[in-house]
């Protein structure tokens, strides 16, 4: 199940890659004093309502989104850093660019559902 899940993080992070390269938008303009601004970091992961550590579903690979008071984001994991323009929805956040990737806000975390994957990241810096 741990390779599974990293496959499948790898996979969307690519084809988001080859789907909007060259993505030129001006990223939003977000406040000073967003909770979303700073560091996001994978905690756990979620397949058909198993939960698992996410260190141990990406084989300790990191799964990180950096989102920027400026609007611009970043998503590393050990593979890859992929670049993005992100803006506050009604649910909790959107990256769009060379990743797109929606988060809904629960609590104090953001939750992503990436290929069926529920994967969920706190706020870390």
């Amino acid at each position: 199940m741990k390779r599974i899940i990293s496959i499948l993080c790898i996979c969307l992070l690519a084809l988001s890659c080859c789907a909007l390269a060259g993505c030129t938008d001006k990223p939003a303009a977000i406040p000073a004093d967003s909770p979303y601004i700073g560091t996001w970091t994978a905690v756990r992961a979620e397949l058909k309502g198993v939960e698992t550590d996410m260190k141990d579903a990406l084989d300790g690979d990191k799964f990180i989104v950096i989102l920027n008071q400026d609007g611009t984001a970043c998503v590393e994991n050990t593979e890859q850093t992929s670049n993005a323009n992100w803006k506050i929805t009604k649910d909790g956040v959107e990256l769009t660019g060379e990743t797109d990737l929606s988060f809904q806000t629960v609590g104090k975390q953001l939750k992503s559902n990436i290929l069926g994957v529920t994967i969920y990241f706190d706020k870390t810096a």
